[in-house]
């Protein structure tokens, strides 16, 4: 049985508003009881016994413009935002102002001007999803009292506080140790396979 008939609330990609081809940012937390799905830029887990980890729209636009931009880096030219955009299935104003936020943390070099453009302003290997969360989104702990457990009386013993922790830790494992370099290499690895596999 499919998400999609378990759960009648859910929506399917091709209705919502937003394109979200190959779903570059996704996270599935096993112990989960129950599948839930987050409009936006969120990816629905579809297993049994998953749930959806919510991707901010503009972290899930902003990592896609990189993978795009390290897709071309070879290519020696900057790359419009129209190109970027249309590639990506995003709407091309509001990439604008994602691009604007790489460019002012530094992860992009933008020019202006008709041979204007974006490339990226470091190496792409370089680059970890941790730092583009962080610079796009903020850093956000599951539970205010992860950080700073005298807002709660019941920190102390709190057994959930201990699981959200992990829980955090491993996002942040996978975030510090996956790079654009190898979501590019990805992309690049399944555009190459055959379609249904």
């Amino acid at each position: 049985m499919s998400a999609f008939e378990r759960f009648p609330g859910l929506i399917r990609r091709e209705e919502a508003n937003f394109p979200c081809p190959g779903a570059l940012l996704t996270a599935a937390l096993d112990f989960a009881p129950q599948a839930r799905y987050n409009s936006g830029a969120s990816v629905g887990a579809e297993s049994e016994g998953k749930t959806a980890m919510r991707i901010p729209m503009k972290v899930d636009y902003g990592v896609r413009a990189l993978v795009d931009l390290a897709q071309r880096a070879d290519e020696g030219r900057p790359v419009s935002a129209a190109d970027i955009a249309e590639r990506q299935g995003v709407p091309e104003a509001y990439l604008d102002q994602v691009l604007t936020s790489l460019s002012k943390f530094g992860f992009i070099a933008s020019r202006r001007g008709p041979q204007g453009g974006h490339g990226l302003a470091r190496d792409p290997g370089s680059i970890t999803l941790d730092e583009v969360v962080g610079a796009l989104d903020g850093s956000n702990p599951p539970l205010e009292c992860i950080d700073d457990a005298t807002g709660c009386a019941l920190s102390g013993c709190c057994a959930q506080r201990d699981i959200w922790r992990d829980v955090e830790d491993a996002i942040h494992r996978v975030l510090t140790t996956t790079t654009i370099a190898d979501l590019a290499s990805r992309q690049q690895e399944r555009a190459s396979r055959p379609q249904g596999t």
